[in-house]
């Protein structure tokens, strides 16, 4: 026990005569007291750049709050831009509702002008019936005004006939008036001698 505790004296201050010699290189200075300036420093450094890295996060964070507010605002105004999208598009399916009512009453007046049309048309129908009717009376017509032409042609004919032999009576009845005038004139003459003889 003695020889270890001897070797361990004698080991410990070797130890210290080469720290404080050559392996600490700063004299006079042991490796333990530079191991506690290099920690010291290290540590110095450490919570500096904790201090930085707390600092440079701090301010990450900030950015990112306000990144995320912004963005909070911008989906707010999105959900409003959204908001006022769906109330278009309500209003567009209103528009068009009324759009399909419109056409629903346009379907309707033209069902109602196709009804009309189909009256027309039968109407149209019957007055074509009716024009051929016309048509055939027309025709009729015309022949029976061809059958007039002709009747009336030959009475033009037996007129002329009766004209010219009206005219030969009118000179068989002046004839005949001159004649009886001449046979007056007669009677008056015989009438007077009478009386004469009469008288006498």
């Amino acid at each position: 026990m003695l020889d270890l505790e001897e070797k361990y004296l004698d080991l410990e201050s070797r130890v210290r005569k080469l720290e404080a010699a050559s392996v600490s290189g700063v004299p006079h200075q042991s490796i333990a007291e530079r191991f506690d300036v290099h920690y010291t420093r290290i540590s110095q450094v450490g919570k500096n750049v904790n201090a930085r890295i707390t600092r440079e996060a701090q301010a990450i964070r900030a950015e990112m709050r306000a990144g995320f507010a912004k963005v909070d605002k911008r989906f707010e105004q999105v959900d409003q831009r959204l908001d006022q999208v769906d109330k278009r598009f309500e209003q567009v399916d209103q528009r068009l509702d009324q759009v399909d009512q419109r056409f629903e009453q346009v379907d309707k007046r033209f069902e109602q002008v196709d009804q009309r049309l189909e009256q027309i048309d039968q109407r149209l129908d019957q007055v074509d019936q009716r024009f051929v009717e016309v048509d055939h009376r027309i025709a009729s017509l015309a022949t029976e005004v061809k059958q007039l032409k002709s009747e009336t042609f030959q009475m033009g004919l037996t007129l002329t006939k009766i004209d010219s032999d009206s005219e030969r009576r009118d000179l068989r009845i002046d004839k005949i008036e001159q004649q009886l005038g001449g046979l007056e004139a007669l009677l008056v003459k015989i009438d007077a001698r009478l009386s004469d003889q009469q008288a006498g």
